[in-house]
């Protein structure tokens, strides 16, 4: 039995370790999308958001978001790290 309850609290450890990636991976693409959006709209422009993808690798994150600047298609190269604390975005409009 003792083995069992072990066994468990093991499990839910992982599960929840792994739930917490997920999270963090997803509040990490939202915080980054929105910096994009703010930054066009204090330009004076307006940036609607349509395809947005945000890949993890090994702490690096590469994307590309695809939306309508000013009513025109726009296409934009990202790049991120995370800290845990911080986040740090560049971005490049593809010409």
């Amino acid at each position: 039995m003792r083995k069992f309850i072990v066994s468990l609290v093991i499990a839910c450890s992982a599960l929840f370790a792994l739930n917490s990636c997920i999270v963090s991976d997803k509040k990490l693409t939202e915080k980054v999308q929105q910096a994009i959006v703010d930054d066009e709209l204090s330009k004076g422009n307006r940036l609607e958001v349509t395809e947005f993808t945000l890949d993890d690798k090994d702490g690096q994150y590469k994307g590309v978001l695809k939306g309508q600047l000013n009513g025109q298609p726009v296409t934009y190269d990202v790049k991120a790290t995370d800290d845990g604390k911080e986040f740090d975005v560049d971005w490049e409009l593809r010409k």
